[in-house]
């Protein structure tokens, strides 16, 4: 059982990770909801060119 949940900036990433997922790990299928991930699926989020969208700063 493999499953997967990528967060990637745009939608150029989003569609390069969807066609090397369908080459390299044929197996898996693609929800489109987070809570959909079961067997071998993957979720894509697609952070719409956020780069912010994790900090590694804190700040208090």
């Amino acid at each position: 059982m493999t499953n997967l949940y990528l967060l990637v900036e745009g939608r150029t990433e989003e569609l390069i990770y969807q066609q090397w997922l369908s080459d390299l790990l044929p197996q898996l299928h693609r929800v489109h909801n987070p809570s959909d991930v079961t067997n071998d699926s993957y979720y894509i989020f697609n952070a719409a060119g956020n780069r912010g969208i994790i900090s590694t700063r804190t700040h208090f």
